[in-house]
C-alpha cells in the first residue's frame, strides 16, 4: 500500500481532474460516499436516537463534510452543519454545494453564534464530524477556529475527523497545541505521511481507511510503502538437520561501565530470534562486570592475548554499539570490523563511533543497517531533534546518501529505507518507550542477519517481530509497567503469530 505526502496527494487530485472527465466536485462526492460507507459499516454507532454535527471549513475537507451531511440526512438521521466562515465567503463551488444540501439540514454560521450557543450545539449531538482543514492546514490554527476546537475537545461525545484531525500537519504529523482530539479518523483513499508520523497517533484515535475513490495515480511516486502483514514477507522454514552454526553466530560488540545490560539484552534477543549462537564481545574491564546468570550467552573480551579480530571467529553477523562509548579503541575496533565481510547492525553508541570516522567511503559495499532514534539522528547531522521531526523523510534520504547504509529511524512509526524504497512501520505503543527497547530491536535484526536473511528482509521482518512482541508484552504487563525484558520474553509469540497469521486483540 503506497503512502503519500499531503502535497503529493493534492497533485494526485489535480492530475485526476486534468486527465479525466471528472471535476473536483465529482471527487468530493466520491470521497463523501467512501467516508459514509466507513461510518455505516465500521464505526460503532450508538443504539437508539443519535445525530451528527458536521463542522466544516472552507476547503475540500469542508466540502467533503457538507456532502457527507447530505448523505447522512438521506438515511433519515438528524444532522446539522456548522460553517466556520460567513455566508459571503462561499465561492462558486461552495454555492453549488450549499444549494445541494437538503432542506432538512439546519446550517449554522459560527459568526452568528455565541460561546454558550456553540457549546449547546456540540453537546446536543452524539457525533461531531471534524471537516475543518484536513491535510490542507498551513501554519498555526488561529482565531475562531481555536475557540471551536476547544469546545469540541471539551464537550463533544464522539469526534470523527476526516482525513486527519484538524491541527495535525498532513506531511510530518506534528500537532498544533489546539488540535482536534478525535476518537476516530477516516482517511480518504490512501494514508498520508502525516497520518503515521509525529504526534498524529495522540490525536487520531482509531484510524479507518476508505476504499480507493478512483484517483489517477499513474504519475504518483510509489516508493513509500506501509509495512503490514501482507508486505512484510515470510520467515523461512528452519532446516531440521541443522546445527547451531547452520543458524549463525551473532556477535554483540558493546558494553561499558554502567551499560553492561545493553549488550546482554541484544544478545538474548538475537538468540530468541533463532540464531544458533549469541556472543557478547567487550573490553576487559566491562567483561568483569557482565552478569553471569545468562548461561546461554557466550561472553568474550579482547586483550593482549586475544585480539578483537580473533573474537570475530565464525561470526555470521555483528551488532555494533549497544552500551558502547565513543573512544579511540572503539574507532579502531570498528575499522577492524569493516575489513571483514560480515553484515552489521550499528546502534546506540556505535552510531557515534561511525560518525567519528573521517573516511566513510569504505562503507559503500558493506551490508550495514543503522538504527538511530530521532535524538541520535539529530546528533549525526548536528541539528536539533525538532528539525528531524519537521522533515524526517529528508533526513532519512540524506543519511542513505551520506553513509551508504540502510536505516531504520526508530519511533512510534519507524521509517525504514532500504533498496531505494521507504517503508513505514506504524504501531505506536508507549510501553516500548523504555530503556533497552532499541537494544532488543538491534539484537532481533542481528539474529536474522546471522541466519542469512538479507538487509531488506531482516529490516522488514525484524521491525515486525519487535512490534508484535511489544504488543504481546503490552497486553500482559500494560504500557506503564512493561520493560525491554518483557519484549524479549514475547519474541517467541511474535514469531508464532507471523507463522500462523494470528490476530492480537
Amino acid at each position: 500500500m503506497n503512502i503519500y505526502t499531503a502535497d503529493e496527494m493534492r497533485n494526485i487530485d489535480m492530475h485526476t481532474v486534468k486527465s479525466s472527465d471528472v471535476c473536483m466536485y465529482d471527487l468530493i462526492e466520491k470521497a463523501a460516499n467512501a467516508i459514509h460507507h466507513v461510518i455505516e459499516n465500521k464505526i460503532p454507532v450508538s443504539k437508539g436516537n443519535y445525530s451528527f454535527l458536521v463542522i466544516c471549513g472552507k476547503g475540500n475537507n469542508g466540502a467533503d463534510g457538507r456532502k457527507l451531511a447530505e448523505l447522512i440526512s438521506n438515511k433519515f438521521i438528524p444532522v446539522e452543519i456548522l460553517m466556520l466562515f460567513g455566508e459571503e465567503d462561499f465561492d462558486f463551488e461552495c454555492d453549488v454545494e450549499k444549494k445541494s444540501i437538503s432542506g432538512q439540514i439546519k446550517v449554522h454560521f459560527v459568526e452568528n453564534l455565541g460561546t454558550e450557543e456553540l457549546i449547546s450545539l456540540v453537546k446536543k449531538h452524539e457525533y461531531v464530524i471534524d471537516a475543518i482543514t484536513g491535510t490542507g492546514l498551513k501554519g498555526k490554527l488561529i482565531g475562531k477556529v481555536v475557540d471551536v476546537i476547544q469546545i469540541i475537545n471539551r464537550f463533544a461525545k464522539n469526534v470523527i475527523s476526516i482525513d486527519i484531525p484538524t491541527g495535525v500537519n498532513g506531511t510530518n504529523g506534528l500537532a498544533d497545541e489546539n488540535s482536534v482530539k478525535a476518537k476516530y479518523t477516516i482517511v480518504v483513499d490512501s494514508y498520508k505521511t502525516g497520518n503515521l508520523l509525529g504526534e498524529s497517533c495522540d490525536y487520531s484515535g482509531k484510524m479507518f481507511l476508505t476504499d480507493e475513490i478512483g484517483l489517477n495515480k499513474e504519475r504518483a511516486p510509489n516508493n513509500k510503502i506501509l509495512l503490514d502483514s501482507l508486505s512484510v514477507g515470510i520467515l523461512k522454514p528452519r532446516k531440521l538437520s541443522g546445527h547451531k552454526y547452520t543458524f549463525g553466530k551473532l556477535v554483540i560488540a558493546g558494553g561499558s561501565k554502567g551499560m553492561e545490560g545493553a549488550p546482554i539484552m541484544a544478545a538474548l534477543a538475537g538468540l530468541k530470534t533463532g540464531c544458533g549462537l549469541s556472543a557478547i564481545l567487550t573490553d576487559k574491564q566491562t567483561f568483569k562486570s557482565l552478569d553471569s546468570s545468562n548461561h546461554e550467552l557466550i561472553k568474550m573480551c579482547y586483550d593482549e592475548e586475544k585480539t578483537y579480530e580473533d573474537c570475530l571467529y565464525k561470526a555470521s553477523a555483528v551488532v555494533f554499539g549497544p552500551g558502547l562509548v565513543c573512544n579511540d579503541d572503539n574507532i579502531s575496533n570498528l575499522k577492524t570490523l569493516l575489513c571483514k565481510d560480515i553484515p552489521m547492525v550499528v546502534d546506540a553508541g556505535g552510531l557515534s563511533v561511525f560518525n567519528e570516522m573521517a573516511d566513510k567511503s569504505n562503507l559503500k559495499n558493506k551490508r550495514i543497517i543503522a538504527t538511530p532514534h530521532y535524538g541520535e539522528m539529530a546528533s549525526l547531522f548536528n541539528v536539533k531533534t525538532h528539525d528531524i521531526l519537521m522533515d524526517p523523510l529528508h533526513f532519512v534520504k540524506s543519511f542513505v546518501a551520506c553513509y551508504n547504509m540502510d536505516i531504520i529511524l526508530k519511533g512510534p512509526c519507524s521509517i525504514l529505507a532500504v533498496g531505494g524504497k521507504i517503508w513505514f512501520n506504524y504501531n505506536p505503543n508507549s510501553g516500548m518507550a523504555t530503556a533497552g527497547s532499541g537494544d532488543v530491536l538491534a539484537g532481533i535484526l542481528g539474529g536474522l542477519l546471522a541466519q542469512g536473511y538479507n538487509n531488506r528482509d531482516s529490516m522488514l521482518l525484524g521491525t515486525r517481530i519487535h512490534n508484535l512482541a511489544g504488543r504481546y508484552a503490552q497486553n500482559s504487563k500494560g504500557s506503564w509497567s512493561m520493560m525491554a525484558g518483557d519484549i524479549i520474553e514475547n519474541i517467541h509469540k511474535a514469531i508464532m503469530h507471523m507463522q500462523n497469521n494470528n490476530e492480537i486483540t
